[in-house]
């Protein structure tokens, strides 16, 4: 959010804080020490992200996300792909991943599990809401098209402390950015 203005009004987006505040809570706020990022998933390069778990790399359980696509997101060039209501099992042990702690996928039950997931392709434009328990993996992009996308995290201020394991504080910032109204506007 740091590197544009641009970022920081997508992410704290009137529209978005509505939808964040029905999920959060009515003190929700925005992260910015977790999923303030883009992911660029380039064409024949973009690599594959293990079946994880943000909650568990995170250190906090109770985080909401909102994935921004900039680009077509199809199960050739990487989409997102999920267990639809795996988040209220909460948190499963995990095992070291490409991407640090993930999701055991030898293990009988994670495995039955994982075998209920759905991509979830989506155009341009397009937004995803996603809980931090919520399993999600994705393919690497065999595509010739990029796959990019920017996802932002949101945490009740109430909970903002709990980060566990020696994790980092989350650190955060209002949902909504104060406008004010100039001579010129």
């Amino acid at each position: 959010m740091a590197r544009h203005p641009a970022f920081q009004s997508v992410a704290q987006d009137e529209k978005v804080a509505e939808a964040v505040r029905a999920l959060v809570g009515p003190d929700a706020e925005v992260c910015v020490n977790r999923h303030n990022m883009m992911v660029v998933k380039a064409p024949r390069v973009g690599r594959q992200i293990d079946w994880h778990q943000d909650g568990v790399n995170w250190g906090h359980a109770r985080m909401v996300s909102f994935m921004v696509f900039l680009d077509d997101a199809s199960v050739e060039n990487g989409c997102l792909e999920i267990v639809p209501g795996a988040h209220k099992y909460g948190l499963f042990p995990t095992v070291q991943t490409s991407v640090g702690e993930g999701m055991n996928v030898q293990d009988p039950l994670q495995a039955a599990l994982l075998r209920q997931a759905v991509p979830l392709c989506a155009q341009a434009g397009e937004g995803l809401f996603f809980h931090s328990c919520l399993p999600h993996f994705s393919k690497a992009n065999g595509s010739d098209r990029y796959r990019r996308n920017l996802t932002f995290a949101y945490v009740a201020a109430a909970d903002k402390t709990a980060a566990a394991g020696g994790m980092a504080p989350l650190e955060s910032l209002p949902l909504t950015i104060e406008r004010t109204v100039g001579i010129n506007s």
